[in-house]
């Protein structure tokens, strides 16, 4: 990364505070899903409440998989999520989100 990036992601730091990006995703009407590596739900926004059903206090803390797939499909999801993670570079490289379609 050169250093104009490094200064602009300083700034963009110094000028937006966490309030608001959480303020940018909560209201973003794309679903915004934050989850840990093992898969449970950090962050669950507006968008995600109208696309999946469940309010924040119904999702936050669950897997995501218990909440989207039905029963007979949790363990392939779960599996499919790791081979992801492992092809990516591991837990440490992070996950990208995807737009589902």
């Amino acid at each position: 990364m050169d250093n104009t990036s490094i200064q602009c992601i300083n700034r963009f730091n110094e000028l937006a505070p966490d309030d608001v990006f959480l303020s940018v995703v909560q209201h973003s009407h794309d679903a915004v899903v934050i989850s840990d590596a093992s898969c449970v739900v950090l962050f669950w926004n507006n968008a995600a409440v109208k696309m999946f059903g469940y309010e924040p206090d119904e999702a936050l803390g669950r897997e995501f998989h218990d909440l989207i797939c039905p029963e007979h499909l949790r363990e392939q999801a779960n599996r499919s999520l790791h081979r992801f993670i492992e092809s990516a570079g591991g837990e440490k490289m992070g996950m990208v989100g995807k737009t589902v379609t």
